[in-house]
């Protein structure tokens, strides 16, 4: 433990030669959008959000808005829940972000698959676990608004591994997103998810146990029914009276 705490202390005196862009939006915008990513490790669960604007000449600028990480579950779990954890971090951020900015045109990126079939099928498909994340998830962004991304273009990554300070000084891609964002939308990732589920999400669909229901009608014994009848009719009869 020592060591590694030697080494923060240390790091903390590059943080006086880290520079961060304050203007977030390009002069004369006329588009802006949010686009968010989100990555997990056994360590943390990480997210990012960035800033797009566009002005009328068509030159794009993107800004670092907001990040977020959380130290992954001390129990053992599964990577692609881990993931799912990480996206539902990006969605609390990517709400909180949109409101304050009042921009609401957002798209969120994450590498794992696994976690886009299961945001691509409604909660109740799924396990307890997976459905009530999905389902907070959905809320919040819609399902038609989350994407694949390679690992190697996953700003996530950077938090949800760990990054010292000093190494962050001449990192571009932290502050202004991965290449491909001030790029043409058509040149961004196309990486649709298969249709077929992968046995990472398999695992998660939540089985229902079939209910047979079975039908009974007793015959009716019409001399057992009038013996009855006339029992009740007098009292009856004395109720009324009553």
């Amino acid at each position: 433990i020592a060591e590694p705490w030697a080494l923060w202390v240390s790091d903390i005196v590059s943080l006086h030669y880290l520079d961060v862009p304050r203007n977030l939006v390009i002069r004369d915008a006329v588009k802006l959008q949010l686009h968010g990513f989100s990555d997990a490790s056994q360590h943390a669960c990480a997210a990012v959000v960035y800033l797009r604007s566009t002005n009328a000449a068509g030159k794009v600028q993107v800004r670092l808005v907001s990040s977020k990480t959380k130290l992954a579950p001390l129990k053992t779990m599964s990577v692609p829940r881990l993931e799912l954890i990480a996206a539902l971090l990006l969605a609390h951020l990517v709400e909180k972000v949109s409101k304050a900015l009042d921009i609401h045109d957002v798209i969120c990126w994450t590498d794992n698959t696994t976690t886009l079939q299961w945001l691509q099928q409604p909660p109740s498909t799924w396990k307890v676990f997976v459905g009530n994340r999905v389902c907070q998830i959905t809320e919040r962004v819609s399902p038609d608004r989350w994407r694949h991304v390679n690992t190697t273009e996953n700003v996530a990554d950077l938090p949800s591994r760990g990054c010292l300070a000093a190494n962050l000084i001449n990192c571009a891609e932290w502050f202004e997103g991965p290449a491909f964002l001030p790029e043409e939308e058509f040149l961004w990732p196309k990486n649709p998810v298969p249709a077929k589920l992968a046995p990472e999400t398999k695992i998660e669909v939540r089985v229902i146990e079939p209910l047979a229901l079975v039908a009974f009608s007793p015959t009716v014994d019409e001399e057992q029914f009038k013996i009855i009848f006339d029992i009740i009719r007098p009292f009856d009869l004395n109720i009324r009276i009553l």
